[in-house]
């Protein structure tokens, strides 16, 4: 479930006949077969939170590791029905295969590991009052306690989406609120080609341009604030990274120069700047020491307004607010962010590579030095000779 601003609000999880979300009576399982269902979830829109605008859809699969495998996922599918209390079987809106897209005509051929199938996504377009959708509203305790309740429309997708098997709900959801983001000013995949008034087709290369990666530079320009602080001494110094990424090889840990006078808080405008190459969904964790506080801010790539619209080069300049861990604690920095060249990335990142590598090197043979040396002091040769 996302708002209007396309933000993570709440999601429900249907997993071994249990339901984890915050909200109640939003979702009901029954294990009851419909049919031919084995078990199925029904959403009651009217009970949503009141900051919800969308809700998306989908299922996750995974790969079989052989015929004779005990952990081979079933062969299920997946149906939408619009059920209603005036129709308890409706008819049938949406229906994956959810493995068959996997079985190709090779038998060598093997399907990615873990994806996400995003089967499509119900868009609030309004309120109405519950006499106009309940001919005979229920009486008694089973009555809804509202006036009015939200209308969704269902919108048909049909997108599959890599995602890393070992990462939780939390790794997928950027990907989906950059998908639904994109969306919404695109367009939708929609099936047979019926396309709803108000939304235009899905290009072709979509899946491409969501999941290609951009070149960002980011320049740390001045520290506005930050507190507490030593009154005797200070130095300073911030860290950025690609969050969620871990120690990537292409984008490594970028560590900017050294603040010790407190009244020139500016990196100034010759300090090397930190090169990424990111999604449209990633975020940049930045990270400030100093000898009495450690203060930390996320740059949201999707959140900047205009920054993935306009031309490479544009500066985008603007003030991050840094959290911390202590309540005494208020830290602000000056950032400059813009989108470069991809070939003009790779040689810094070649560069920054390559000392990394000299110095790993560098390290690993002193420590062979010291062992060399302390196991050439321990040697003594025999008395008798």
């Amino acid at each position: 479930m996302l708002d209007e601003s396309y933000r993570y609000v709440d999601h429900i999880n249907a997993r071994e006949g249990k339901r984890c979300a915050r909200v109640a009576d939003f979702a009901r399982h029954f294990n009851g077969p419909l049919r031919g269902d084995v078990e199925f979830i029904d959403l009651q829109p009217s009970h949503a939170p009141s900051g919800v605008r969308m809700i998306l859809l989908g299922a996750i699969s995974s790969r079989s590791h052989g015929e004779g495998s005990t952990s081979n996922p079933s062969n299920p599918y997946l149906r939408l029905q619009n059920r209603t209390w005036r129709r308890p079987i409706a008819c049938e809106i949406d229906q994956w295969e959810v493995n068959h897209e996997g079985k190709g005509n090779s038998r060598t051929s093997k399907p990615p590991l873990s994806r996400v199938l995003l089967l499509g996504m119900l868009v609030q377009t309004g309120n109405a009052a519950l006499e106009e959708i309940l001919r005979k509203p229920f009486d008694g305790e089973g009555r809804v306690s509202i006036a009015r309740t939200p209308v969704f429309e269902f919108i048909s997708i049909h997108q599959r989406m890599p995602v890393d098997p070992q990462g939780s709900v939390g790794g997928v959801l950027p990907f989906l609120e950059c998908v639904v983001a994109f969306l919404s000013r695109e367009g939708g995949d929609f099936v047979d080609g019926h396309t709803p008034s108000g939304l235009r087709g899905f290009p072709v290369d979509s899946q491409t341009r969501l999941t290609e990666k951009a070149a960002v530079e980011l320049h740390f320009v001045r520290l506005l604030s930050l507190t507490p602080r030593m009154p005797d001494r200070f130095r300073c110094h911030a860290e950025a990274w690609v969050y969620g990424e871990g120690m990537n090889m292409l984008n490594g840990v970028f560590k900017s120069a050294f603040l010790s006078n407190v009244e020139n808080l500016s990196w100034g405008p010759d300090a090397e700047p930190a090169v990424f190459l990111v999604h449209p969904y990633d975020r940049i964790r930045v990270l400030l020491y100093e000898h009495a506080t450690v203060g930390y801010g996320d740059v949201d790539l999707l959140r900047i307004p205009g920054f993935w619209q306009a031309e490479e080069g544009i500066i985008f300049e603007f003030n991050l607010p840094l959290v911390s861990g202590s309540p005494l604690f208020e830290g602000k920095i000056r950032l400059c962010l813009r989108r470069v060249p991809v070939k003009f990335v790779y040689s810094r990142i070649r560069k920054r590579w390559k000392r990394a590598m000299k110095r790993e090197s560098a390290y690993h043979k002193a420590i062979q030095r010291r062992e060399d040396q302390k196991h050439n002091q321990a040697f003594s040769l025999c008395p008798m000779m």
